[in-house]
């Protein structure tokens, strides 16, 4: 199961080596104000992997 975060000022990268799973952890981020701006920012770790990306993109789809 993935580990999401939804920060835009800290490396996802240097959050994810706090990890035991950095291959796990993935940053979100809605533009504001959220109920007028529909996109969500996907952000990958240096070591996020493809299928984490992919579940990513899946639970986004379900909300916007």
């Amino acid at each position: 199961m993935p580990f999401f975060t939804n920060t835009s000022g800290l490396s996802i990268t240097e959050m994810a080596a706090m990890t035991k799973r950095p291959e796990k952890f993935i940053g979100t981020h809605f533009f504001n104000p959220v109920p007028v701006m529909k996109p969500l920012e996907i952000i990958k770790g240096y070591e996020t992997s493809e299928e984490t990306l992919e579940i990513a993109k899946a639970w986004g789809k379900t909300i916007c």
